[in-house]
């Protein structure tokens, strides 16, 4: 079992409010006007727009938690990655190389598998899947998934994603792929074996006129990219049902999931092929979002010490928050969601000095907070 990593404690004088300190958007500034990230901004929303440190049309992104993977352009045979900020920082380029031949290669869609802390791409202009060391950039073949398609048409084949599943069963890791504006979705062992594949057409008009291009894990949800149409289309992982559509200006193609650069926000980076320039952040829904493939891991339980507790005015009124995981193992805590739950359980009129400083919660309550505190695994 890990250590105990953090206990979270907020006093008060009974009585009396609390002050909070800090807010719950602690999110890095704007990377194209340097202010402050709009604090607000709810799904669908364009989070950021990130310049990119070298500039080039291509249809590739990872995200391994850290860092930003992309391909600046064909030709270039690089894998370019950087920390999301303005200006981008940690900048490192490598030439992507064949293991066995030494050859190198061009990278077009890209996938972060948490579990091995490798990245998945395809080589441009072709079927073959690899997997990448994202510090070296070696390649090595995994398999070619010629024939997985149905309109079998586009230069770019830029719909990949890892998805782990459950996560205390590796051997069902698969690899979600899609040719370029394809009608079909593929979902792909490791080896390359197929374990399903639907038709795109039925499930939106979107995705009937244009077909599908870039594929993103996000929770429950497929996110298949309309490069003609500009828009994103979510389905259910499973039923494939329609939810609903993201509508963007320009051809969305790869997409990554991002948990941790505006936590508690979740975000969906996407490469968008007529912006050389930058790569754009749209927010989804919290507690969606599993870094590299894997589920969004969620809370067991969160303790309140004590759990219901009454003081007399003018006394010190103390509440511990223990956060765990399903194995029991501490979590770490959001500060300042933490600080904002600890001021809406205030007295409701803390300026009259009867019956001190309460604290209690239902489960509700305590689950609301468990969403709230508890940010991505870092």
């Amino acid at each position: 079992m890990a250590t105990r990593r953090r206990l979270l404690s907020t006093c008060a004088g009974a009585g009396a409010a609390l002050l909070l300190l800090g807010g719950c958007d602690r999110s890095p500034t704007d990377s194209t006007s340097g202010g402050l990230r709009r604090p607000n901004f709810a799904v669908g929303d364009v989070a950021a727009t990130q310049p990119l440190p070298v500039s080039g049309q291509d249809v590739s992104i990872a995200f391994d938690g850290t860092k930003i993977y992309y391909n600046d352009q064909t030709g270039t045979n690089q894998l370019i990655s950087f920390k999301p900020g303005n200006p981008p920082t940690l900048v490192t380029s490598v030439t992507v190389r064949e293991v066995v031949s030494g050859r190198a290669i061009d990278l077009d869609a890209m996938a972060y598998d948490v579990t091995r802390d490798v990245i998945w791409a395809v080589e441009h202009e072709t079927e073959n899947v690899y997997m990448v060391d994202k510090t070296t950039g070696l390649a090595k073949f995994q398999f070619s998934a010629t024939g997985k398609c149905l309109r079998c048409i586009g230069t770019y084949k830029d719909g990949l994603a890892f998805d782990a599943g459950d996560p205390l069963n590796p051997t069902d890791d698969a690899l979600w792929w899609s040719y370029d504006v394809d009608w079909g979705v593929y979902k792909l062992r490791l080896d390359g074996s197929e374990i399903e594949h639907f038709d795109v057409r039925p499930i939106s008009p979107d995705l009937a006129s244009c077909g599908n291009s870039g594929i993103a894990v996000g929770g429950k949800l497929l996110y298949l990219g309309t490069d003609g149409c500009n828009s994103i289309v979510r389905v259910d992982k499973i039923s494939k049902a329609f939810v609903d559509v993201l509508t963007l200006g320009q051809r969305p193609e790869d997409m990554e999931c991002d948990p941790v650069t505006f936590a508690p926000k979740e975000v969906m980076w996407v490469r968008q092929f007529e912006d050389a320039d930058h790569v754009t952040a749209i927010e989804i829904e919290p507690a969606t979002c599993g870094l590299g493939g894997a589920p969004r891991p969620a809370p067991a339980k969160l303790t309140l010490t004590p759990p219901a507790a009454e003081n007399p005015v003018g006394t010190q009124h103390c509440v511990t928050a223990t956060v765990t995981d399903l194995a029991g193992n501490p979590e770490k805590v959001n500060e300042d969601a933490y600080a904002a739950w600890m001021f809406r359980m205030r007295p409701s009129n803390p300026g009259k000095r009867t019956n001190g400083m309460k604290t209690a919660a239902s489960e509700s309550v305590i689950d609301k907070m468990v969403n709230e505190i508890s940010p991505a695994v870092l």
